[in-house]
């Protein structure tokens, strides 16, 4: 299970000019009145993007990495910024793979239409059915059912609506 997070929504600026990266993440954090000690992070590095192939900035922006010593000071700090929103644009998220990232934006392209959840648990990208059931996203062969899933709820909806 990973122990880093990503923050995404500082001003590039901000990021360039920070000398201790570790700082900066701890001075975010707090800034939400979330306690964090600069001892559990074990290491912070940025990644930007938002470049496009020619190396032209496309809404270029960058990402602070947060790396935690422990997993538990991880998901203390995404839980407790779940909860808090303060109209600021800075936000806390799972690092996801490239894998988990490609489920994680498929899903909620497949999903948008019809307005089912899309969520990041335990290391897996998960959809919440209508019937509060999960379906779990871990292959292509899931993002097909989740396809013909969603088919099924825009052709249940279309036959409703025409017998009105």
């Amino acid at each position: 299970i990973s122990k880093c997070m990503d923050i995404d929504g500082i001003d590039k600026s901000v990021v360039d000019n920070a000398t201790d990266l570790k700082s900066l993440a701890v001075q975010i954090i707090s800034s939400f009145n979330i306690t964090i000690k600069a001892d559990e992070i074990e290491r912070v590095s940025k990644k930007e993007i938002g470049k496009d192939d020619n190396n032209k900035t496309v809404k270029a922006r960058t990402i602070l990495l947060v790396h935690f010593k422990e997993f538990e000071d991880k998901l203390r700090i995404l839980r407790a910024k779940r909860n808090i929103n303060d109209g600021r644009n800075i936000y806390f998220n799972a690092t996801l793979t490239p894998t988990n990232k490609y489920f994680m934006m498929s899903a909620r392209k497949l999903t948008k239409a019809v307005g089912l959840k899309v969520f990041f648990k335990s290391g897996k990208v998960n959809v919440e059915k209508a019937d509060k059931g999960i379906i779990t996203i871990a292959s292509e062969s899931d993002l097909n059912n989740l396809e013909s899933y969603v088919k099924a709820i825009q052709q249940n909806y279309q036959a409703q609506t025409a017998k009105l």
